[in-house]
């Protein structure tokens, strides 16, 4: 084997090595564009099979909720719609600093609007979650206002926000920052697998705490 060769297959991976060392170079190839894909494909099969079942049986993911009270829904709301006018005021503003940022702010009146508006409040405690929230999306919104920002130079546990290139909401995801860094450091990612009742309003609380 050449040494370009060689390269070649160290820089493949796993797949790549153990391909060429046993097959012919064009089914090697073969193997690296087709297996990927069909492991996709099964991976889709299996979602669209899962929510087909989960149709024919009726069942709603995530289930219905713990009945909220309608003074509870109605403070809640109004909280979600107080956030909402800062919310409207930060789009109006013209700077780029304020706008790149403003998924951290809309993430807090997301999870509390949807939770209310879809039914999807599990446990008692997750009302006084929901005011937590607000209060902390309140509390950025206020800052953001004045072009500050001290949440994206924190350490510790933090919950960031995104804007999604498919449909344009804003996600949440959560940072576990050192309190020093070297110049160059790794960085682990986690996934939070399945829950059928993981709500926007749970993971947030999650990635505040722990």
């Amino acid at each position: 084997m050449s040494m370009h060769s060689k390269e070649r297959t160290e820089s493949n991976g796993g797949l790549a090595s153990l391909s060429s060392s046993v097959y012919p170079s064009g089914i090697s190839r073969f193997l690296q564009l087709v297996v990927p894909s069909v492991f996709g494909f099964l991976f889709l099969f299996q979602s669209l099979c899962a929510v087909l079942s989960l149709e024919s049986s009726g069942r709603k993911v995530p289930p219905p909720g713990i009945l909220i009270h309608p003074e509870v829904a109605k403070v809640l709301l109004e909280g979600c719609a107080h956030l909402k006018q800062k919310l409207n005021r930060l789009e109006s503003m013209e700077s780029e600093f304020v706008q790149f940022l403003i998924p951290d702010v809309e993430i807090f009146h997301k999870a509390v609007f949807y939770a209310i508006k879809y039914d999807e409040i599990f446990k008692e405690n997750e009302f006084q979650v929901a005011r937590d929230l607000l209060a902390e999306g309140n509390q950025r919104a206020d800052l953001l206002l004045k072009s500050l920002a001290p949440w994206t130079v924190k350490t510790g546990r933090v919950v960031r926000g995104y804007r999604s290139r498919i449909d344009g909401s804003a996600q949440p995801y959560g940072l576990v920052i050192p309190d020093s860094l070297p110049i160059r450091s790794r960085l682990d990612v986690w996934f939070h697998g399945r829950d059928n009742r993981l709500t926007e309003l749970k993971f947030m609380d999650q990635r505040r705490k722990s």
